[in-house]
């Protein structure tokens, strides 16, 4: 008895099938109503293209078609990102001069928590863009009470320790 010989599948899949291919892969099979798996697309090219291709060969396609839309994809972002990063990072940079000349030059508590806080703000944005945000507080009080700041060459009045303080 002579030994039955199976049609030998190819390993590729021509140029000129790729685009098809790849579109029957995205499509829904009627019977399964889900997509069509690798083997039968390896069985609808032989059917209608008659390029008898292994269901590995459509696996291989299927897997450098989606390695190349991810490298896209990631370019893209990378694309949208570099004209954000810009003028955040100005930004920030300005925020960081004025919350140093306040400190230096400023005792008005509440400007340089202002600056603080723009300068926080700044940083979120940044880390936001970088895709490392975490939502953030930050709590400019004690324990919900304000904070007494004592500034080096202040007169002894109510920023001294020790000073009378206006009830709450």
């Amino acid at each position: 008895m002579a030994a039955r010989k199976t049609p030998s599948r190819s390993r590729t899949i021509p140029a000129g099938l790729h685009a098809a291919t790849l579109q029957r892969l995205r499509e829904t099979n009627p019977d399964t109503a889900r997509p069509f798996t690798c083997a039968e697309v390896a069985r609808w090219l032989d059917e209608a293209h008659k390029c008898p291709a292994s269901q590995d060969a459509v696996k291989r396609l299927r897997a450098a078609a989606e390695k190349h839309t991810e490298a896209q994809v990631v370019a893209a972002i990378r694309e949208e990102l570099r004209g954000a990063v810009a003028p955040t990072k100005a930004k920030l940079a300005r925020a960081l001069r004025r919350l140093d000349e306040l400190a230096l030059k400023s005792r008005d508590p509440k400007a340089v928590a202002a600056a603080v806080n723009a300068t926080t703000r700044a940083l979120h944005e940044l880390a936001t863009l970088g895709g490392v945000a975490a939502p953030i507080a930050v709590d400019l009080t004690n324990n919900g009470r304000s904070i007494t700041l004592v500034w080096a060459d202040a007169p002894a009045d109510d920023h001294a320790p020790g000073a009378s303080r206006p009830a709450e």
